[in-house]
């Protein structure tokens, strides 16, 4: 068992060390703020020592590890942003909304898109979801609902379906007994993989699809292995269509590690690995072909932090 908890310390470390490191920042400050929050390296921070002390404070940070620097982002009109939450102050209250960046488009898989319906309707309960987990009233989840309702029906999903969707807006966790007998991977043909899955579902069988012929694929040259899918000892990425991106770290050679991973995904090893978790449960496609290396490090342990 010695090598599971010498992984699970190496998963840890990087949360324990900014455990200890705010920790001994803050006792050692003159001025400590009211309310310090933290969620991995992002922190919310009340200060009320006056604009002045700020900038004394973060020099503070930044003056005990050289190699972790601090920035800081003040509040705008009583109002700043926080992750994808807008916080703002009202009656000496926080209020919180969905917060979008300036370059959001709108922009979600279009509903006559090549797709299983399930992974369309599962973009209505994501959002929903969301909306109803940060907003802090009645009042901003509804108008937070009508947002999602017009760029929804802009990238055209009936205003049916984003009702029928909203309105049952609860996620099943699977329990043990929900355990499938088997996976099957299959293309996905609109129409025929549906029944396919249907009679998979009568014995017990996982189904998942997948695309075997997209545009891209047909339009684009295949290209010879590039450079950097040869690095070593480095941090790396794979981003899927969806816009949410897998950060992991190898010793060996990236495309080892990313053959790896396809063999995860292809074989449905969900509990072995988080990126086949995540395509398995949302039947999304993963964009190899995107997959980068971040940055070098040849240290194990800097690695991991890193």
């Amino acid at each position: 068992m010695a090598w599971q908890w010498a992984l699970l310390f190496h998963h840890l470390w990087p949360i324990i060390f900014m455990e200890i490191f705010e920790q001994d920042a803050l006792s050692k400050s003159n001025s400590p703020p009211k309310i310090w929050l933290r969620y991995v390296d992002d922190t919310f921070t009340v200060w009320q020592h006056g604009l002045e002390t700020l900038e004394e404070f973060v020099n503070h940070l930044n003056s005990l590890r050289p190699s972790i620097k601090f920035t800081y982002e003040k509040e705008t009109n009583g109002s700043i942003p926080f992750l994808d939450v807008l916080v703002s102050r009202k009656n000496n209250s926080l209020e919180t909304k969905v917060y979008r960046k300036p370059t959001h488009t709108g922009q979600y898989l279009n509903f006559a898109s090549n797709h299983p319906k399930t992974t369309k309707t599962g973009i209505i309960h994501t959002l929903t979801n969301r909306a109803e987990i940060i907003c802090s009233d009645e009042k901003s989840i509804a108008v937070e609902h009508n947002h999602i309702k017009k760029e929804l029906i802009a990238n055209g999903y009936p205003a049916n379906t984003i009702k029928q969707h909203m309105k049952s807006n609860k996620t099943l966790k699977p329990t043990e007994t929900d355990k499938p007998a088997g996976t099957l991977v299959i293309p996905y043909v609109q129409g025929l993989s549906e029944k396919i899955r249907h009679l998979g579902n009568k014995y017990g069988l996982k189904t998942a699809f997948r695309s075997k012929s997209t545009i891209k694929s047909i339009v684009t040259k295949v290209k010879p292995a590039t450079e950097k899918l040869q690095t070593h000892n480095c941090v790396y990425q794979i981003p899927c269509e969806c816009g949410h991106v897998y950060i992991g770290e190898t010793g060996r050679a990236l495309s080892t590690r990313i053959k790896e991973h396809k063999n995860n995904c292809k074989k449905g090893e969900t509990l072995k690995s988080r990126l086949a978790e995540h395509t398995w449960e949302n039947s999304h496609k993963i964009l190899w072909e995107d997959s980068t290396p971040l940055i070098q490090e040849p240290d194990k342990i800097k690695r991991k932090i890193k």
